[in-house]
This record gives structure tokens, sequence and C-alpha cells, in this order.
């Protein structure tokens, strides 16, 4: 018996430990961009990026020059969205910049 709930016990953490993660179990998240999807291209730049989070956040850029680049397989097989550090960026319309958290992943 003791064995069995062992392993029983093993397999509910491990099954908790690869789950994938989900931005619905972030409480109060406004925003959720993915690099993977949901992203309108212009070529090979991003005209908008829309809000994985289901609160309709989108970021766009209209100006093409100001648009970031869009890079397949770029970091461990998965596309990355980079932005030169000149001239760069993508406007949001409803977000609250007065208490903002920002969690990124880089190389």
């Amino acid at each position: 018996m003791k064995r069995c709930l062992l392993i029983l016990f093993f397999a509910l953490i491990s099954i908790n430990l690869f789950s994938q993660f989900r931005p619905s179990q972030v409480s109060g998240l406004q925003l959720w961009l993915k690099a993977d999807s949901a992203i309108s291209l212009n070529g090979s730049t991003v005209s908008q990026w829309n809000d994985c989070s289901s609160n309709g956040n989108n970021a766009a850029q209209v100006t093409s020059a100001y648009q970031p680049l869009f890079v397949t397989n770029a970091l461990n097989g998965l596309p990355i969205t980079r932005f030169d550090g000149v001239n760069d960026y993508l406007l949001f319309s409803n977000i609250n910049l007065s208490k903002l958290s920002i969690f990124c992943v880089f190389k």
C-alpha cells in the first residue's frame, strides 16, 4: 500500500512540474505577449502583437521603419521579436503604466 501511494505521489508531482504554464494562472494579468503566436507580420517585421491574456491589449506599430524584426528559430528553435535598440517600438492603447511588472526571457 505504501509503495502504491508513493508511486501515485511522484506521478502527481511530475504532472504538476511538467504541465504547461497558462497566463490565466496569474491573477490580475493584463498583457501576455508570446513570440511564437498571435503575431501579425509585415514581411519580416512585426506590425501587431496580439495579447494572449484575452484582455485585448494588443501592441501595434503602423510605421514599418519602427517595427521590430521577427526572427524564426533564434532561441532554442523558437522565434523571437528583435528590437534594434534605436527606434523600434510597439504602441499599447489600453495599458495602465502606473503599476507595471515586466518579465522577459532573453539571451
